[in-house]
């Protein structure tokens, strides 16, 4: 794979788990999406 395969990847990868994460249930006050953006920067 080259790495514009690799970064695409990843990017629907993550896109798809955060939309999963929203459907689920979780603690308050508790943002998925702010956590990774700051993890990722």
């Amino acid at each position: 794979m080259n790495s514009n395969t690799i970064k695409y990847s990843y990017g629907i990868l993550l896109i798809l788990l955060l939309a999963f994460i929203r459907l689920v249930p979780h603690a308050p006050n508790f943002t998925p999406i702010i956590a990774i953006a700051i993890y990722d920067v």
